[in-house]
């Protein structure tokens, strides 16, 4: 994991993010505790929560304070490690390399202007905790055999108080929030959905945080041509929204797209088999841990969720408030998912959908199989393959629902009554009206040209009337309605006799 947290200016594609001099060995779930706070002392019970983790060492802790990502205090035997692994960074990476930023140390940490800290507590700590010789032998194991370079403050402690003199924290500025561009207020690549998708209409069913980084999505129901959809790894807060810094990937259908179609996101590569991935920010799948929410756009920029996934504990989170107890491997479940449209993770880097041979099934079959937790399989350190397939899977149409109720009194008349007396004369013509049948929610219209036609006519009757009476506004019989066109055929088949 990063000793210099992301999200105070490491790169997700510079040479920061793989310098061996920040990365180090960690308990998932005591990186998970830290996240990306910054380092200081805590160790006043009423507002740190000691241990920082109940998997970590006893003298570590951490706090939630509010305008900033929070505080974080690693167990003492290797603080002074971290400080001069901190002091490297900050010397390191100036920005002036492609895709890196200007690191800094401060004592008024902020990670929108990617000030790290504490750095008087950081210089407290180099002094604390002198380079040990295992330290020293890493220093040496890293350049020799793998990166080619040293971190000289290792080599050279006395180097650190003539490199970074403390500066004064008794007035820190607040501490700015990202401005609309970092935020990626970019008018061409946020807009209007054109189809919005119904709840479920697209699930996610695999993804991989290890290379390479990956999303595998299955269609539910038809996108047409030119429908797009969002995936951010923002935090959902709850009411108050998303949190930002992160990234959020569109697509765009190029063609329409059938149910059961699989659909691939692969780091690096905009296109696929179906339609065009375009990103925003930077959307990175994290390997502690992540969530990921799928939604269409309305026309004021509102989402209209689809579906969510989280994969750090199992649960999702409650409602956050940005800057105090959030971070960026957290988020809530929107209340529009709550059913079988979302599903919440324990933890693996990479995690896949089985189905239990599931291949073939309703839209509400497949997100009840999506949904249930134990029909996931995930693997650390390993990437699943994905394919996009336009017939992976085959979804069937959900079943009309069946009338509730039958009504309570049946009708005491037929609905005209036969002739009294037969016609003088055979007819000529066909009858120049149509004998009609009042229902209480529609009429319904018959007509015969012929005697020979009644028996066709009649078949149609009943078809129409099976439509009605299964459509949800009409909650009516079947049997009722047969009875009625049994009437109906009899009176005018009795006509044609008379006439």
């Amino acid at each position: 994991e990063h000793v210099w947290p992301k999200s105070y200016g490491v790169d997700y594609s510079g040479p920061d993010t793989s310098d061996l001099h920040s990365l180090r060995a960690a308990d998932w779930s005591v990186n998970s505790a830290r996240n990306n706070r910054y380092y200081d002392d805590c160790t006043d019970v009423s507002v740190c929560t000691i241990p920082a983790h109940a998997e970590a060492a006893s003298d570590t802790g951490k706090m939630a304070l509010a305008g900033t990502t929070g505080i974080f205090m690693p167990p003492a035997s290797v603080r002074g490690d971290l400080a001069r692994s901190l002091f490297y960074m900050a010397t390191r990476y100036d920005g002036s390399e492609a895709n890196t930023q200007d690191l800094q140390l401060s004592n008024c940490p902020c990670d929108t202007t990617f000030k790290m800290g504490k750095l008087r507590t950081l210089l407290q700590w180099h002094s604390d905790d002198p380079p040990s010789a295992e330290e020293i032998s890493r220093n040496s194991i890293l350049c020799e055999d793998y990166q080619h370079n040293r971190n000289p403050f290792i080599d050279y402690p006395d180097l650190v108080p003539l490199v970074f003199l403390n500066d004064d924290d008794t007035s820190c500025p607040a501490c700015p929030d990202s401005s609309p561009e970092d935020e990626s207020a970019d008018d061409s690549f946020f807009v209007e959905s054109p189809l919005t998708l119904n709840r479920g209409a697209v699930a996610l069913i695999g993804f991989n945080s290890d290379a390479p980084k990956s999303l595998q999505i299955l269609s539910l129901s038809t996108l047409s041509n030119g429908a797009n959809f969002y995936v951010t790894d923002n935090g959902y807060l709850g009411t108050s929204g998303f949190r930002t810094g992160e990234g959020t990937l569109k697509f765009t259908a190029t063609s329409d797209i059938a149910p059961g179609t699989t659909l691939n996101w692969i780091d690096g590569d905009s296109s696929s088999s179906f339609g065009d991935w375009s990103e925003d920010g930077s959307f990175v799948l994290s390997a502690s841990g992540d969530q990921l929410y799928m939604y269409t756009l309305s026309s004021d920029m509102s989402q209209n969720f689809v579906f969510a996934l989280q994969y750090r504990a199992g649960t999702w989170d409650d409602e956050m408030v940005q800057g105090v107890d959030d971070s960026s491997t957290k988020g809530a479940l929107p209340t529009t998912l709550t059913g079988n449209f979302a599903v919440a993770l324990t933890h693996h880097d990479n995690k896949k959908w089985d189905g239990g041979g599931l291949t073939s099934g309703t839209k509400e079959d497949y997100l009840a199989s999506i949904c249930d937790s134990s029909e996931w399989s995930g693997d650390n350190g390993n990437a699943f393959t994905f394919a996009s397939s336009a017939d992976a899977y085959t979804v069937v149409p959900s079943p009309t629902p069946s009338p509730t109720s039958q009504p309570t009194v049946a009708p005491t008349t037929s609905p005209t009554s036969s002739p009294t007396t037969s016609p003088t004369t055979s007819p000529t013509s066909s009858p120049t009206s149509t004998p009609t049948l009042l229902t209480p929610q529609t009429e319904i219209t018959t007509a015969a040209n012929t005697t020979n036609a009644t028996n066709a006519t009649n078949a149609t009757q009943v078809t129409d009337i099976e439509e009605l009476v299964l459509s949800p506004a009409n909650r009516l019989s079947i049997n009722y309605y047969h009875a009625m066109v049994s009437l109906v055929a009899t009176f005018i088949h009795t006509i044609f006799i008379f006439m």
